[in-house]
């Protein structure tokens, strides 16, 4: 191993050749656990639908697969011999694990995780909690279930130590100033999760998780016993992770770090694609160097068509929402209530959302040659001299008082200003109430999901560019309607419609009818085989 690497990144790199070592040596390890390309068919085109109407990052689909079935399938009295093989084989049937690839032993494995849950539901359902939290802590605990479970028939090494080298590299570097109402273990917590929600687009559910194994450090080597024992700590647990994940400080640091996520993403790309010789390319600064300069422009050159996917599916996702409310909305309040058809603001509602994203995809841009000049002098800075640049953190003190009174105000008006303007313009373009609120509706949304598409093809950008009077001006009047698109689009699964009818109406039944199908194949499978 070259002298002249910082301690972090050489450990890393070990720790990846124990990686690739380990997967040389993977074989068979006894019989694989298979199902029906025909009912595999079937549930994939299912899920495809499903995962249309339901907008998600691509890394997270699996995950909440998971988190879906297990709420659909368990049910009181079932252990987790009874849950362990459905989930496995609904998940490979739709494609979500590679057919033929799961060991049989990871049924036994995953009935084992699914029972500590079960304990320690058990114990806590014993208890004189409220109807409301226990329906709420079922649910967080099916979530965290569904994480292991992913983690244990996908194991996320890599994943894992990228978030250990980050940590490590950013603690070298972070100075906080100002004063921090936490003490030093919660500014770690802090930092962990900014890291998780930066470096592998954790969502609250994996954030979860995470933070449950560092409160019970030896989560994955529970026996049933000490689950038992550990119970009400866990459920007292539940609101300290929650207040940790929404604390405003790991969002403040989750934009500072934002170079370091660049450059590690960048090396880990590297490491992938040269898994013979990446020692090699580390070991020379030239090299690696030209490597970073060459999956820069690869990385940039992808951003298109990335974004152009995020928009269909962004689009896809709105249009299905818009149908609903213009249907039980718009149409009937226009024509009920006003006796007539104003067609201006229903062609308007129809094709101001994808035109807007259309005009978002146009608009963005491509990283420049100075981002990349950046990146290589922050891959130089942490890989070889053992630290990057010296990061600050400005620490503002909490507003008390009547700063913060008169604060709040100046927000609360600007949410008047915006709304008030936009409604005011609608108006007199003779929108009926229905409308407005539709087109307020779908403005907020697609302005969310376009900052979001934003920051995505943003990612590798760490050149930072000083703000001019007319984007604060902008900032100042979208501000409001970026805040309510959010809170809409986090909570918009639980007002989709389509959502409901797929989860409560279609998927049960279909999924019933999948096994059936399943079995009938084998069946005749084996009645033809006994003719041969």
């Amino acid at each position: 191993m070259p002298s002249n690497l910082s301690n972090a990144v050489e450990n890393w790199l070990l720790n990846y050749q124990d990686i690739f070592e380990a997967t040389k040596k993977e074989g068979a390890r006894g019989p694989k656990i298979t199902v029906s390309d025909a009912a595999s068919r079937l549930a994939f085109i299912y899920e495809k639908i499903r995962n249309t109407v339901d907008y998600r990052e691509d890394h997270l689909l699996r995950r909440h697969a998971t988190s879906r079935i297990l709420k659909r399938i368990a049910s009181p009295g079932h252990k987790g011999s009874d849950l362990a093989r459905p989930l496995i084989e609904e998940l490979i049937r739709a494609r979500y694990l590679a057919n033929d690839s799961v060991p049989e032993q990871m049924v036994d494995r995953t009935a084992h995780l699914i029972n500590k849950y079960i304990v320690i539901y058990n114990v806590i359902v014993d208890s004189s909690y409220p109807p409301k939290e226990m329906k709420s802590f079922f649910y967080w605990l099916l979530e965290i279930a569904a994480c292991e479970v992913e983690e244990a028939l996908v194991p996320a090494e890599e994943e894992r130590i990228m978030v250990e080298v980050t940590e490590r590299t950013i603690k070298q570097n972070l100075v906080f100033d100002g004063r921090c109402q936490l003490d030093e273990e919660g500014k770690n917590i802090q930092i962990h999760v900014a890291i998780l929600k930066g470096l592998i687009k954790a969502d609250e559910m994996t954030v979860n998780y995470f933070l449950l194994k560092y409160y019970f450090p030896g989560w994955h080597e529970l026996t049933l016993p000490e689950a038992e024992h550990l119970a009400h700590d866990v459920k007292r647990s539940q609101a300290v992770i929650k207040e940790n994940y929404n604390h405003q400080l790991n969002e403040r640091l989750l934009r500072d770090f934002k170079k370091y996520f660049a450059v590690f993403w960048i090396l880990q790309d590297i490491i992938r694609d040269n898994p013979e010789q990446y020692l090699a390319i580390f070991a020379r600064p030239e090299r690696l160097i030209e490597k970073v300069e060459e999956t820069c422009r690869t990385k940039y050159s992808h951003i298109g068509a990335k974004v152009r996917r995020a928009i269909i599916r962004s689009v896809i996702y709105i249009f299905c929402t818009k149908i609903i409310f213009g249907i039980v909305l718009e149409l009937p309040f226009d024509y009920f209530i006003l006796k007539e058809l104003r067609w201006p603001p229903l062609i308007i509602n129809a094709l101001f959302p994808p035109v807007l994203m259309a005009a978002i995809g146009v608009s963005i841009r491509t990283p420049s040659k100075p981002n990349t000049e950046a990146i290589v002098s922050e891959v130089q800075n942490i890989v070889y001299h053992g630290n990057g640049s010296e990061l600050r953190v400005r620490l503002n003190p909490p507003k008390r008082g009547f700063l913060n009174i008169l604060l709040n105000l100046l927000y609360f008006i600007m949410y008047v200003v915006s709304f008030g303007l936009i409604i005011y313009g609608l108006l007199r373009l003779n929108f009926s109430v229905a409308s407005i609120i539709i087109f307020l509706l779908f403005l907020t949304m697609v302005s969310f999901f376009s900052l979001r598409i934003r920051r995505t093809a943003a990612e590798l950008i760490i050149l930072k560019h000083r703000e001019r009077f007319l984007t604060v001006i902008v900032s100042f009047l979208f501000v409001p309607v970026l805040r309510v698109g959010r809170w809409i689009a986090m909570h918009s699964s639980k007002l989709n419609v389509f959502i409901f009818i797929l989860d409560f109406i279609i998927e049960a039944p279909f999924k019933i009818f999948v096994r059936i199908f399943e079995d009938l194949v084998i069946f005749v499978k084996e009645k033809r085989d006994e003719m041969l």
